[in-house]
């Protein structure tokens, strides 16, 4: 069976190599790509794919902004947020977003593709220094409230 995968970056030129290198393997078809949040909600409403790849960090709508709408109102698509880099409450509120895989920007095409298929097939995906930062926050803080 083949994965639908739907790209959202702000960066035309990181869009169209990722659209490219995913579209190149034979477990995927990109039904589309957004450069902007809006467009990319009203885009995936309509075709709903199987996994939508979001880049975190975009002007205006972002894509923390995205992710929890398409929650609410696609829960069928299931997302993957892409990320050069995160402040310790981003990553939670995407965690929180229900968002089903993170991976870092520096990462290999090799585990964008590995992230699809396992959040396609319903699993998760975090890297360990992204467990990292959002347990070790979350865990500090909650020893402080702990009386």
């Amino acid at each position: 069976m083949v994965t639908t995968v739907f790209i959202v970056d702000d960066h035309p030129l990181l869009l169209r190599g990722l659209a490219d290198l995913i579209a190149r393997d034979s477990g995927y078809r990109v039904i589309g790509t957004a450069l902007d949040g809006r467009s990319a909600l009203t885009m995936i409403r309509q075709d709903l794919p199987d996994v939508a790849v979001i880049n975190l960090n975009m002007p205006g709508f972002s894509g923390l902004d995205l992710a929890f709408e398409l929650g609410k109102e696609t829960p069928t698509t299931r997302c993957v947020m892409l990320t050069a880099g995160a402040s310790q409450s981003q990553l939670y509120e995407v965690i929180k977003a229900g968002v089903a895989g993170i991976v870092l920007k520096e990462a290999a095409i090799g585990t964008l593709l590995r992230c699809i298929h396992r959040v396609a097939a319903g699993g998760h995906w975090l890297p360990a220094e992204i467990v990292g930062e959002v347990l070790g926050s979350h865990s500090t803080s909650a020893l402080r409230k702990t009386p």
